[in-house]
């Protein structure tokens, strides 16, 4: 499995931040899971960039982690942070990470 900034399929409008961090946690996910299981992450991750550029207020406001105008949605436990117009994928985080330091 190739991660998406390799193959040309990943999300569009995808900052290089969030394209580095969706690659980082597929091949993570690789290594320690393997390849199947990579793969079904990669696609989960593409089938809510879908929803979610079509459907861009899908996603939550979240004020008690950031006052930037970004929403959230969760894939597996992951987030996907993302801005709803113009739409972009701003960061891909863990969800058990300290999203409001890294958000600032």
């Amino acid at each position: 499995m190739t991660p998406p900034s390799v193959t040309g399929r990943r999300p569009t409008n995808a900052s290089p931040t969030a394209l580095a961090e969706i690659r980082a946690a597929v091949l993570e996910r690789r290594d320690y899971a393997g390849r199947d299981s990579a793969a079904r992450l990669l696609m989960a991750i593409e089938d809510a960039v879908t929803a979610l550029r079509r459907h861009p207020e899908l996603g939550t406001i979240r004020k008690d982690l950031t006052e930037h105008p970004v929403r959230f949605w969760p894939v597996e436990c992951y987030w996907i942070v993302y801005t709803a117009r113009p739409f972009q994928v701003v960061r891909f985080l863990g969800a058990q990470r300290d999203i409001a330091a890294l958000l600032g």
